[in-house]
């Protein structure tokens, strides 16, 4: 995986130096992802509604860092896996297509001995839907 710091016109139009990245990484059978160091300081700073109203305004759909967590963990055949309480919501990071068993297993290796069963609920569907209590 490559990155490509760019200014924030770079971002979205390519420039000399990132046409020839872009090619070596194509070359090589890597990724390239451009970003901007002043915009992702920049992002730091604001909540997430901000960041992504500011990230609409510069026609960018992601921030920099979103990218390289997103294709890193494909890259790598990872993904994550929430489990929800009363008290917490935590995110576990399991290998993609893990059985519900193994995903148990990132949380406490004695879960995949002892699992009896699991209640998943797609995350497009839950936020559709609207909760745990609709799906």
């Amino acid at each position: 995986m490559y990155g490509a710091n760019t200014d924030e016109d770079g971002l979205l139009e390519d420039n000399e130096y990132v046409k020839l990245l872009k090619k070596h990484a194509e070359a090589n059978n890597c990724e390239l992802i451009k970003l901007c160091a002043k915009v992702e300081e920049e992002l730091i700073g604001l909540d997430d509604e901000e960041a992504q109203e500011f990230l609409t305004e510069m026609g960018v759909e992601e921030s920099g860092l979103e990218q390289i967590i997103h294709k890193g963990f494909e890259k790598l055949g990872l993904m994550s896996y929430f489990t929800a309480g009363v008290q917490e919501v935590r995110a576990w990071t399991i290998k993609q297509n893990s059985t519900a068993p193994r995903a148990a297993a990132a949380i406490h290796n004695d879960f995949e001995k002892g699992f009896i069963r699991a209640e998943v609920i797609a995350y497009e569907d839950f936020i559709e839907i609207g909760g745990e209590a609709r799906c």
